[in-house]
């Protein structure tokens, strides 16, 4: 029962499609001219006797009945048939066809959209060796923060041995970056710096009339009213804690300063929660993200789209635009430093001498990658910060 219906409700279709098939066949506008020569010959041979019988019931045993008027209009009929049916099957193929040209665009559209999201999750993978280098980073890290561990923290040379195990630790840091680099660096040679800029509040350094006074001789890039007087906390650049070029000694194209920051440390779980503040370092200690810059020309965006002082805009960019600045900073990434069970202890950057023009979409994968340096860092640095502040 089911298959008669389903013949039935195939009827109508297969009909249609013979039909469509027979009217868009070539030999039908091969014939449409014929049948309208046939027209004008009945009509010019027969144009009296169409004329008198015009709007006559043609039936055979009708008086009236002409034979020739009626073959005119037949013929008439059959043209017309004939052209409108020839039309309506072209137009039917000619949608079908479209149709189907249009679904092979969409499959190609998304096969394409596929290939573009596969070839896009191939080059977020970290390149061959980056994954046991950080392994090995991490096993490094370890052991330089069970040796700190060991330190006396009371003895004189306390805080110089506490920087060298930092270094490091920023050279480790360093090598593993550059090997996730590598991949889009290949064959230049690339000079990496890495340093870090410690955070202090502001109960800290009023706590403290001495550190405050070296803070404010050094303090930079303040907006207007923003002074350590008001300011929630400050970024103390740390010569000593730098490396640069994998050499584990200070480096020497660094300049000491101090940076006030307006707000809190706070956590941004995403964009719409980040509290505008000056990109780079302010900004990662700001909302506690990870902040990446390709190049420079990135970072003067930024620095543009943000509502701030023109002066310190303009201040922030001579200080890359610096000889010894430019020569070794043409991109560079900022990494909160923080554990569970530290606060925000501060900054780290690291700069590269060239653009890193890849550097912004990896960040999905770097982040998770140097989360345990990132904390085993961050309570290294906190012994640091206690030794720092007496």
């Amino acid at each position: 029962m089911r298959s008669f219906r389903n013949a039935l409700a195939a009827s109508p279709k297969q009909f249609v499609d013979a039909l469509n098939w027979l009217l868009a066949a070539p030999w039908v506008g091969a014939i449409i001219p014929f049948f309208s020569l046939g027209v004008g010959y009945a009509w010019s041979s027969w144009k009296g006797e169409i004329a008198a019988s015009f709007l006559v019931p043609a039936s055979p045993t009708s008086v009236n009945f002409s034979l020739h008027s009626t073959l005119f209009w037949l013929l008439c009929l059959l043209l017309l048939s004939l052209g409108v049916g020839n039309a309506w099957a072209k137009n039917r193929d000619s949608a079908r066809a479209s149709a189907e040209v249009k679904q092979l665009l969409a499959s190609l559209q998304q096969r394409s959209q596929e290939l573009t999201t596969a070839v896009g999750q191939l080059h977020s993978l970290p390149p061959l060796g980056v994954l046991e280098d950080f392994r090995k980073g991490y096993d490094l890290c370890d052991s330089i923060s069970a040796k700190s561990a060991q330190l006396d923290t009371t003895a004189a040379s306390a805080r110089a041995d506490l920087e060298v195990f930092l270094r490091r630790f920023l050279t480790v840091i360093g090598r593993v970056i550059q090997t996730f680099d590598g991949h889009h660096l290949a064959g230049k040679r690339v000079r990496y710096g890495l340093n870090i800029m410690l955070y202090l509040t502001r109960e800290e350094f009023e706590a403290r009339p001495a550190l405050k006074a070296e803070l404010a001789r050094r303090l930079r890039y303040a907006d207007v009213g923003l002074s350590l007087d008001n300011a929630a906390g400050v970024l103390d650049m740390l010569p000593a804690v730098s490396i640069a070029d994998g050499i584990e000694s200070p480096d020497r194209e660094l300049e000491h300063f101090a940076m006030p920051v307006a707000l809190a440390p706070a956590h941004a779980d995403r964009a719409s929660k980040e509290r505008p503040t000056l990109p780079g370092a302010v900004n990662a200690c700001v909302n506690l993200i990870h902040v990446a810059y390709a190049s420079i020309a990135d970072y003067r965006h930024a620095l543009e789209d943000l509502k701030a002082n023109d002066a310190v805009k303009a201040d922030m960019l001579d200080y890359f635009d610096q000889p010894n600045i430019r020569s070794s900073v043409q991109s560079f990434v900022c990494v909160p430093l923080f554990a569970s069970d530290t606060g925000l202890v501060g900054v780290l950057n690291i700069h590269l001498d060239v653009p890193n023009p890849r550097i912004k979409d990896r960040m999905e994968l770097l982040v998770p990658l140097v989360a345990p340096m990132r904390q085993q860092l961050a309570r290294l640095l906190l012994k640091y910060k206690l030794i720092y502040l007496t």
